[in-house]
């Protein structure tokens, strides 16, 4: 009886020996889950800043672009207001 006992025992140890190993295996392959996540989230953020700080000076150039179109446009239909008021004056 004393020697079954004992056998138990051991084989308990041992299934306690083996799980913690394994908790402490799949504790490391979280961390490096984790790890490889958190590297590839900051990559694909900064390739997404990168990418959009090369587009502002374009962006930027584009939209001076547009303004000054808009004031000529805006000019010449001032002048062409006035001219109109000026030939109904006549």
């Amino acid at each position: 009886m004393e020697t079954l006992v004992l056998a138990f025992a051991i084989a308990m140890a041992i299934v306690a020996l083996v799980l913690y190993f394994e908790l402490k295996n799949t504790q490391e392959r979280v961390e490096r889950i984790r790890t490889d996540l958190e590297h590839r989230m900051s990559a694909t953020i900064q390739n997404a800043m990168h990418d959009t700080s090369e587009k502002i000076p374009q962006i930027e150039k584009r939209v001076e672009e547009i303004a000054q179109k808009v004031a000529e446009t805006e000019a010449e239909v001032h002048s062409m207001h006035e001219k109109s008021n000026a030939a109904q004056n006549q």
